[in-house]
């Protein structure tokens, strides 16, 4: 969860443990890292690579 930071704790410690299945949410979610714009960048840059590539063949 991005508004909380994590923090260790012993295993002896854990009662539960917990898995989401999913969420009901009013406003789009932000992404979970900032690098996203720059990993969906360099992925349309190396598909216009290999459509130049395939277009030269």
């Amino acid at each position: 969860n991005p508004d909380y930071p994590p923090y260790s704790v012993k295993p002896s410690e854990v009662v539960e443990v917990w898995r989401a299945r999913g969420y009901l949410a009013f406003n789009w979610p932000t992404p979970a890292f900032s690098g996203m714009e720059r990993i969906q960048g360099t992925l349309d840059s190396l598909r216009a690579e290999i459509q130049a590539i395939k277009a030269g063949r």
